[in-house]
């Protein structure tokens, strides 16, 4: 966009996929009912909505797998997705439900599928600021008021009750 000016800029935002091998079963009619993890389907509808609305940027919402053996198959899918600009997420409370896996090791995965996870700072482009807080529920959110204003500003929160910290 021209220095001034979001017009024609492009924002996807989608959440709770909740990866798993069950995933998507419950969409299918129940004779179709298969035993499959249903990533491929999922990941053909948002390669579809970014061919047809070719976001300039891809925001993720949070909750990303419901069991940390979709950790690898989570990782390969934020690889193949490709907006015009950036991918940016927040982390859920299933995301942050593993004491025992540590959050470096997610961010590391994320982050070499050019997936910026966004805990409680923020990343800016285009003037407009994006500011990711923790989760609500598992994590410590926060928000810090932009010290420059952008032309738009985008908070990005897995669970609606952390807005009013704002």
């Amino acid at each position: 966009p021209e220095a001034g000016s979001l017009s024609g800029t492009r924002l996807l935002f989608f959440s709770d996929l909740h990866i798993r091998p069950q995933t998507c079963s419950s969409f299918l009619p129940n004779f179709l009912k298969l035993k499959w993890n249903g990533l491929e389907m999922i990941q053909r509808q948002l390669l579809a909505a970014c061919e047809e609305f070719r976001p300039d940027h891809l925001i993720f919402g949070g909750d990303m797998m419901a069991f940390a053996c979709s950790y690898p198959d989570v990782v390969r899918f934020f690889h193949s997705l490709n907006p015009k600009k950036c991918k940016l997420g927040v982390y859920g409370n299933w995301d942050r439900m593993r004491s025992w896996f540590p959050s470096h090791e997610w961010e590391k995965g994320l982050e070499s599928a050019s997936l910026k996870l966004l805990v409680n700072r923020e990343f800016r482009v285009d003037g407009i600021r994006f500011f990711g807080m923790d989760d609500f529920r598992r994590g410590n959110p926060m928000y810090f008021k932009a010290e420059q204003k952008p032309l738009f500003e985008c908070v990005l929160a897995h669970n609606p009750d952390t807005i009013p910290l704002t």
